[in-house]
C-alpha cells in the first residue's frame, strides 16, 4: 500500500484538534453550537530547510504536555555540521513558546514521529525501519523492519502500535511484535492508528478494495466502523465521545451516542483546508 501524500499532512491537524477541541466535545448538545474559533501555530522552517518532505508540507508530533513539537524538515543544502546532505530529512524540536528549533542528531531520513506518553521516548521511521529515540540520552535504536510505513501511536500501557507496510497494525510491547488488528472482509490494508487517551482503545483507517477509507474503532477486542473519511480520524473521550475526521480536505466532527455506540450522524464543520 502506498502512502497518500496529500492526506499525510492532515495527521498534525487531527492531533492538534484532539488537544484543543475537548471543550467543544463536552458541550455538544441537541442544538449544535457554532464551531469554535480556529487556533493556529505558525511553524517556520529552520534556516536552510523546508518543512516536510517533497510535496508533503508537514509531518509532526505534539508532546504529551502540549508544550513542544517534533517535526520533519528537509535540508535544502548540506547542514552546517556537514552530517546532513542536501535533500535529506531530519527531525527538529521546538518549544511552542520559543522561536528557534533545534535539529535532533541521529534522525536523518526520519518520518512519522510519535511521542510516548512519558514524554521521554519518540518513535519514527527511517531507513525502512522503525526506530526509537531516547530524548534524554539521544540514543537511537532500530526495533523492527518497516519498508512502507503508514503511521504509529503509543498506548497508555507503553505499547507502540505501528504500520510497517501493507496489511494489519502491529503492536510492539516488551520487545515482542504481535498483530493489533485484523483485516475484515473487503479490507486491503490498515493505516494511521491514533490512541484514544486515556484508554487502551484506538481508531485507525481501514483501506477497502473499492478505495473507500473507513474509520474503525478497536475497543476491548471488538472492532466497530464509525464512518468514512478521505484521510484520517481521531476519537476524543470526555463527557461525550466525539469523532474528529477529515472529509474532502475539511476537518469535521460528529458525536458518538453513549448508549448505542453509534454515530449521531450530525457532521459539524470545524475547519476547511
Amino acid at each position: 500500500m502506498g502512502i497518500d501524500r496529500r492526506n499525510f499532512a492532515t495527521a498534525l491537524a487531527v492531533v492538534v484538534a484532539v488537544a484543543l477541541l475537548v471543550p467543544a466535545a463536552r458541550h455538544l448538545r441537541e442544538q449544535p453550537p457554532p464551531p469554535p474559533p480556529a487556533v493556529r501555530l505558525f511553524l517556520t522552517a529552520p534556516l536552510g530547510t523546508e518543512l516536510g518532505v517533497a510535496d508533503e508540507p508537514l509531518d509532526a508530533a505534539i508532546s504529551p504536555d502540549q508544550r513542544e513539537v517534533i517535526f520533519v524538515a528537509t535540508q535544502l543544502r548540506r547542514s552546517t555540521s556537514g552530517q546532513v546532505p542536501a535533500g535529506a530529512t531530519q527531525l527538529w524540536r521546538r518549544r511552542l513558546d520559543a522561536e528557534q528549533s533545534e535539529p535532533i542528531p541521529g534522525t536523518e531520513g526520519a518520518q512519522l514521529p510519535a511521542w510516548k506518553q512519558t514524554g521521554n521516548v519518540l518513535s519514527f521511521f527511517a531507513d525502512a525501519q522503525l526506530k526509537l529515540l531516547n530524548l534524554k540520552t539521544g540514543v537511537v535504536t532500530a526495533v523492527s523492519d518497516a519498508p512502507a510505513p503508514a503511521g504509529a501511536t503509543w498506548l497508555r500501557n507503553g505499547s507502540l502500535l505501528f504500520v510497517p507496510g501493507p496489511g494489519v497494525i502491529r503492536r510492539l510491547l516488551d520487545g515482542r511484535v504481535t498483530e493489533a488488528s485484523r483485516l475484515a472482509p473487503g479490507d486491503i490494508a490498515h493505516a494511521y492508528p491514533i490512541a484514544i487517551a486515556p484508554s487502551q482503545h484506538f481508531v485507525y483507517v481501514a483501506v477497502r478494495g473499492d478505495g473507500q477509507r473507513i474509520v474503525r474503532l478497536h475497543e476491548d477486542g471488538n472492532e466497530t466502523d464509525l464512518g468514512r473519511t478521505t484521510a484520517q480520524a481521531a476519537l476524543v473521550e470526555g463527557d461525550r465521545e466525539v469523532l474528529l475526521f477529515v472529509k474532502d480536505e475539511t476537518l469535521m466532527m460528529d458525536e458518538r451516542e453513549p448508549d448505542t455506540g453509534r454515530m449521531v450522524g450530525r457532521d459539524l464543520r470545524v475547519a476547511p483546508r
